[in-house]
C-alpha cells in the first residue's frame, strides 16, 4: 500500500459558515486557515 503526504490548504471564510454562534469565533482580522488531508497512522 501506498501513502501520499498531500495536505491542501486554503484561508477560511467566514462567510461560508453557516452557524452564527460558529461565526463569532471568527469575526477577527486574525488569519485561519484550513488544512485538507487524510489520516494514514495514528501515533
Amino acid at each position: 500500500m501506498e501513502f501520499t503526504t498531500d495536505i491542501f490548504k486554503q484561508k477560511l471564510d467566514p462567510a461560508n459558515i453557516l452557524s452564527e454562534d460558529a461565526k463569532s469565533f471568527y469575526l477577527s482580522d486574525a488569519g485561519h486557515d484550513m488544512y485538507i488531508g487524510e489520516v494514514v497512522e495514528i501515533l
